[in-house]
């Protein structure tokens, strides 16, 4: 499954549908999508609403399913 696919099966912005930032992403971590990765994204959403946010959080957790994903936010 693409990234793009992912990222507009869990909501986020990056995806074609929004900032379209996905492709990008890909063109440089596809050859890692198989290792155990750590990967940090600052900045996990759901700011006035406490049950939304980290949609980009799943959509890597799925893209680098052996990695591991640390989202940080104020």
């Amino acid at each position: 499954m693409s990234l793009d696919t992912l990222a507009i099966k869990y909501g986020t912005d990056k995806s074609s549908l929004h900032h379209n930032y996905t492709p990008i992403y890909e063109q440089y971590f596809a050859d890692k999508r198989n290792s155990p990765i750590t990967l940090v994204e600052i900045g996990f959403g759901g700011y006035e609403f406490y049950d939304r946010g980290g949609q980009s959080a799943r959509m890597w957790k799925e893209y680098f399913y052996k990695g591991r994903i640390i989202s940080i936010d104020l």
